[in-house]
């Protein structure tokens, strides 16, 4: 999957540009400390209007597991610890109410994200391969903006408390 990934990618990376979309580029294995090749995207006003999320898209495999595709936009970090429960305790109930996907607070990262992994079905075309894909970036664009404002504010300590 590794070589037909970046070929995905690479195409989905000249359709986002072809439509106008100016800040996106192919990260290599090994290029700003990334292991596997990845899509990156900047997103202004994802949330409000003076937040910048970015996304990362890439193929991953594990030995013994089907290949999965991962779309993750991260749209908060350098959370005050004093609003981390409350934060946590709102993702938790989002994600419950949400289809598909999970809102995330990664500690180690100190970032705020929505991810959503689709596992990559045998038998498709690298053109079927490439409309999922497309899809996939989309309805996770679209479902990691859809709390993004909340939660970014409730990372902001101005939520109340929960």
């Amino acid at each position: 999957m590794s070589d037909r990934g970046t070929k995905i990618l690479k195409g989905i990376e000249k359709k986002m540009k072809d439509s106008g979309m100016d800040e996106v580029r192919m990260v290599y294995a090994g290029e700003d400390d990334v292991a596997i090749d990845t899509l990156t995207t900047l997103h202004r006003g994802f949330g409000s209007i003076s937040n910048l999320a970015e996304g990362e898209f890439c193929f991953v495999e594990a030995e013994d597991e089907p290949a999965r595709f991962v779309a993750r936009i991260a749209f908060a970090s350098e959370i005050p610890s004093d609003f981390v429960p409350a934060l946590t305790a709102r993702i938790a109930l989002v994600n419950a109410e949400i289809p598909t996907g999970a809102y995330e607070y990664d500690p180690v990262d100190d970032e705020l994200s929505y991810a959503l992994k689709f596992p990559v079905a045998d038998g498709l075309t690298d053109s079927q391969l490439e409309e999922m894909i497309g899809s996939d970036i989309a309805i996770a664009l679209s479902l990691g903006e859809q709390y993004a404002a909340e939660l970014i504010e409730l990372a902001n300590g101005n939520g109340g408390e929960f």
